[in-house]
């Protein structure tokens, strides 16, 4: 973070998209998060964004409708306000998880940077 954006880090939010549950998402990103900040001096988004659980939601694709489990999240509007934010998350599968946060706190009125990721899933053909 700090090769890419120098000493401009301590302006950046640094936002882990949140794995699929609560449970899921402390233990993958709370210290994970609080590492990086402090070793970058970005700012921590962990304790502003809240995975609530998850909710049934139908799916409609053509002419069939189909049942969901959909992840709640919660987050502090008043602190993406304004804020130029970069986002994380440890696999890029196909990006939807990532655009899908990314447009959520840009309602919110948070600028995105763009994002980081560990690896990427490969598709074998």
């Amino acid at each position: 973070m700090i090769k890419c954006f120098g000493s401009e880090v301590k302006n950046i939010v640094f936002a882990c998209i949140p794995a699929s549950s609560a449970a899921k998402n402390e233990i993958r990103y709370k210290e994970f998060a609080a590492m990086v900040c402090r070793l970058t001096g970005a700012i921590n988004a962990y304790d502003h964004i809240h995975v609530e659980g998850e909710r049934l939601a139908v799916h409609e694709k053509f002419d069939q409708k189909k049942l969901q489990l959909v992840q709640v999240i919660e987050f502090d509007k008043e602190f993406f306000k304004g804020k130029k934010v970069l986002c994380f998350d440890d696999i890029l599968t196909k990006g939807f998880s990532y655009a899908r946060f990314a447009l959520q706190l840009e309602k919110l009125g948070a600028e995105i940077l763009g994002g980081f990721f560990i690896g990427k899933t490969q598709f074998q053909m």
